[in-house]
């Protein structure tokens, strides 16, 4: 994409002809100049337009928040919360300015850089227009501001972004464009262009080789409507037992909710419900305590127990989601026990998280008799089948889902795979400030032994430490087994060419990742990536931690032993 204004549709009866134009100011930024135009009805008049180079601004995402920088604005005589941004140099690419400004204002490099919107500022007297674009997978590096600029970097939550705009803290179009457009990237089917209800149908039966699949958006009436779609024109069906189904694969119908009990911060907590006229019930009677009922993990001002009952009353499912994330995990962010916050007997059960296993969360006595799922909380279709559950089951369905949670009539879930939790988002504390990631001996430091800054992001590791109820984690007998992988996306060199590869080659990631021999993996992509794939899958690779919303990395190298 140019710099160029982009073109329009006009309406010539209500064109304006330029007769003459005067420059009056030419500065650093923006020049003046007044425009005697004529009018659609012949008559004369002047336009005094500001003339500026365009600029970016850039909507950066660093996991559940947002990063924004405090910034005085002499025109507005106070500081304001904004977004990155900067005007283009001459001749610059947007995207190229983007990537530049985000770099040196915030010190993040985005691995994944795209152009949502374009607008203009000030039509009426300004052709000013500003290309945003949203920024993700952040890597933490070094600001170079110009001399002239004095900033600080923070993250806020989408909660926190509108509560600024009620305190007018956030005030400025840019970056009130780019929280709305944040809401509304987060919602299925409209967020995304890709993260639609059949796309995800589509990747997790085609290229996932998944049986059993949650989408937890379906409370919105958008993605109700194309739910409908789908099933009035056969693409799916509702099954007797509950669910979706799409080819070989059934789709649970869920919503994830954000609560709050007074004096306590907010969780995260999923619903599952048997079919879509019983998720559309559930939507009437919660759409009157939240905001925007077409919006994802939006808060439901209620209390917790009476959501379990709401959820319980319409035979749904409930499990706490992530549950040792410090943002929005009932243990990393709430409370230290479950039963402090919720009806411990309504649980079905808890969500681990990128970040944990179940080996960490049985530190924990109240959850011994909890089953434990690895889901992938996917923002994209890439993502989805990061971490899955094997199931007994008869056939894929909510009713045998439900069984299997309960260990009902030989149902049960067999096996958790979930990612090595050194390599989730949140597994170690890390420090805001600086980027650093906490190691053994700095776990409990109250500062950043590096730059000695108390802005903090306890770890999942260290915050299971901290609360704790026993000094080394019990494992009940009947636990599942708890099986590390490596997502492919995680081994350095593999791009997506050679991903397409293989799946066109062996069908599915599962396949690839489990069961395909390193012989059969080189003949497609070489013996260097075939040897990283099976050390990933023996658990033989080296890897460094992750922590504040940046995943953990995987090296190119075999661990040592």
């Amino acid at each position: 994409m140019n710099s160029t204004n982009p073109k329009h549709l006009t309406n010539p009866k209500l064109d304006e002809e330029t007769i003459s134009t005067e420059p009056i100011f030419k500065g650093k930024v923006i020049s003046l100049q007044v425009d005697t135009v004529k009018l659609p009805n012949g008559q004369t008049a002047t336009r005094e337009i500001i003339r500026h180079p365009g600029a970016v601004a850039v909507l950066a995402l660093n996991g559940d928040r947002m990063l924004v920088v405090d910034q005085y604005r002499q025109a507005m005589g106070r500081t304001e919360v904004e977004i990155p941004a900067g005007k283009l140099d001459p001749g610059e690419e947007p995207e190229v300015a983007a990537a530049r400004e985000l770099r040196e204002e915030t010190g993040y490099v985005a691995k994944s850089l795209r152009h949502l919107r374009s607008f203009y500022t000030s039509p009426g007297f300004a052709d000013e227009i500003i290309h945003l674009y949203i920024a993700e997978e952040l890597e933490a590096g070094d600001m170079a501001l110009d001399e002239d600029e004095f900033l600080e970097v923070s993250e806020i939550t989408i909660e926190e972004a509108y509560e600024l705009m009620d305190q007018n803290r956030i005030s400025d179009a840019k970056t009130m464009m780019a929280v709305y457009a944040w809401d509304l990237y987060k919602t299925t089917g409209r967020g995304s262009r890709d993260l639609t209800f059949e796309n995800i149908a589509r990747e997790a039966s085609d290229r996932k080789g998944i049986h059993l699949l949650g989408v937890i958006d379906c409370h919105s009436p958008v993605v109700q409507m194309d739910i409908e779609q789908l099933l009035e024109n056969g693409t799916m069906s509702e099954l007797e037992g509950g669910g979706i189904a799409y080819q070989d694969t059934t789709i649970l119908l869920g919503t994830e909710l954000e609560l709050r009990e007074p004096g306590m911060r907010e969780f995260h907590m999923l619903a599952y419900f048997r079919d879509l006229k019983t998720m559309k019930s559930f939507t009437d009677w919660m759409k009157r305590y939240m905001k925007n009922v077409n919006l994802s993990s939006q808060r439901v001002y209620v209390p917790a127990l009476e959501m379990q009952a709401e959820i319980k009353a319409r035979g749904g499912l409930i499990v706490p989601a992530h549950a040792f994330t410090p943002h929005k995990g009932i243990y990393g962010s709430t409370a230290p026990r479950m039963a402090d916050v919720l009806d411990s007997s309504l649980i079905d059960a808890v969500e681990l998280g990128l970040s944990s296993d179940s080996s960490m969360a049985s530190y924990i006595r109240e959850l011994d008799q909890v089953p434990f799922l690895t889901n992938s909380d996917a923002h994209s279709l890439g993502k989805i089948g990061r971490e899955y559950n094997e199931l007994q089951l008869a056939k894929p369905s909510f009713d045998e889902f439900n069984m299997a949670l309960k260990g009902q009539e030989g149902r049960s879930i067999t096996a958790n795979y979930g990612l090595d939790p050194r390599l989730g988002k949140y597994h170690r504390t890390y420090c805001a400030a600086c980027g650093s990631i906490m190691d053994e001996q700095a776990m409990s430091a109250e500062r950043c032994p590096h730059c000695g800054s108390v802005k903090l992001v306890q770890g999942v590791l260290d915050r299971i430490l901290a609360i704790a109820d026993r000094e080394s984690p019990h494992v009940p007998a009947n636990r599942p087994a708890y099986h590390y992988q490596v997502p492919l996306e995680f081994i350095p060199g593999l791009g997506k060419a050679k991903l397409r590869q293989l799946l066109d080659r062996f069908g599915t990631e599962m396949n690839v990742l489990h069961r395909t021999s390193e012989d059969e993996l080189a003949e497609v992509i070489g013996p260097v990536l075939a040897g990283l794939i099976v050390a990933a899958r023996n658990g033989q690779l080296e890897l460094s931690s992750g922590g504040g919303g940046t995943y953990g990395k995987v090296s190119n190298k075999e661990r040592s032993e």
